[in-house]
């Protein structure tokens, strides 16, 4: 009797021989990041920032979740990789952000990829002030803890349309 292999052994195997189509690697990435200016954000609304974002998004297939509380940004983003990791190299750059944390950065599997349908190009709102803090400090949550705050930040928060 012939011995056969575990499902992701094969899966892999089948995937180097070209039998099985190449699994569309997507990456999430979630950060915290002040605002640089205390004057604001330099005669931008953040509803308009969200409007620019949410196009941009859809023309290269990234779905996100953008909160602001009046100083800090905390943002949560999916899509392909590349496309990804483009988008944190441009907030990295961006004037707008200081200090810019990656609290979770992580590759998807087909089945955690959010669908389109719950997560669009760009969901945006506020929340308090107060909401963030707990990324703040020398020992703040990563990983799969962040996204843990950060999902019950954004059932507290105010979300835009």
């Amino acid at each position: 009797m012939q011995k056969t292999m575990g499902g992701f052994a094969t899966r892999q195997r089948l995937l180097q021989a070209g039998r099985l189509p190449v699994p569309l690697m997507h990456r999430q990435i979630l950060y915290l990041s002040h605002l640089a200016s205390p004057g604001g954000l330099g005669g931008f609304r953040m509803a308009d920032i969200a409007k620019q974002a949410a196009k941009r998004n859809q023309l290269v297939g990234i779905r996100a979740v953008l909160l602001f509380d009046g100083y800090r940004f905390c943002h949560l983003f999916e899509g392909k990789d590349e496309e990804s990791s483009g988008l944190l190299a441009r907030l990295r750059a961006d004037p707008r952000h200081q200090g810019l944390r990656v609290l979770s950065d992580r590759l998807l599997c087909e089945c955690e990829i959010t669908p389109a349908y719950v997560l669009g190009p760009l969901v945006s709102g506020h929340c308090d002030a107060l909401e963030f803090d707990v990324f703040e400090g020398d020992f703040p949550p990563t990983g799969a803890a962040a996204l843990t705050h950060f999902t019950q930040i954004l059932r507290r928060a105010d979300l835009q349309p």
